[in-house]
């Protein structure tokens, strides 16, 4: 009588078990670093958001009162100071009234301006030069719009470089627009 041995295997390895849950791990880990990675970029997209929405802002505000744009009254080339105060607002606002001048009318919407992108952003500040020609009638801003951010990885901090007058210490991150009036 031969014997014979059936070697039909039933269940899985240990090997196998193992391989698969490292598969999975690995899996598990990348989805964690995309939700981090979303989350930041999520926030950066939040902060551009409301940048774009503050410079908008200035810029009507400057074509508002283009006379007190023109002496120069929307300027601002202060260093970076951060504060979470309020700053007294200066000026009136209402040019429409005999003792407000455009000068004043300009004080008060940068100091407003500032004032809301305090609460706005965190740290946030702005340097701005104003050019107004003229001849042409050409009319700009620069304006770096600044602000202070948690510690992230350099990868991901995609802001540019703050202008040299604004003194900004290296947590602060800037982002550039330009505008034409």
């Amino acid at each position: 009588m031969a014997v014979t041995r059936k070697n039909k295997q039933s269940g899985s390895s240990l090997i196998e078990v193992l391989i698969a849950m490292l598969l999975l791990s690995i899996g598990l880990l990348a989805m964690a670093g995309l939700s981090a990675s979303s989350a930041k970029y999520n926030k950066l997209s939040q902060i551009r958001g409301i940048a774009t929405s503050q410079v908008n802002d200035y810029a009507e505000r400057a074509r508002v009162n283009i006379v007190g744009f023109d002496a120069g009254g929307y300027s601002k080339s202060s260093a970076y100071a951060y504060s979470k105060t309020k700053t007294a607002e200066t000026g009136c606002s209402n040019a429409a009234t005999a003792s407000c001048g455009t000068a004043a009318l300009a004080a008060f919407d940068q100091t407003q301006w500032l004032n809301h992108l305090k609460l706005r952003l965190p740290g946030g500040d702005a340097f701005i030069v104003s050019t107004s020609t003229a001849s042409t009638r050409e009319r700009t801003m620069d304006v770096w719009i600044m602000w202070t951010e948690q510690s992230q990885d350099t990868g991901l901090r995609t802001s540019q470089t703050c202008p040299a007058g604004a003194s900004a210490p290296a947590e602060v991150s800037c982002m550039y627009f330009r505008v034409t009036l």
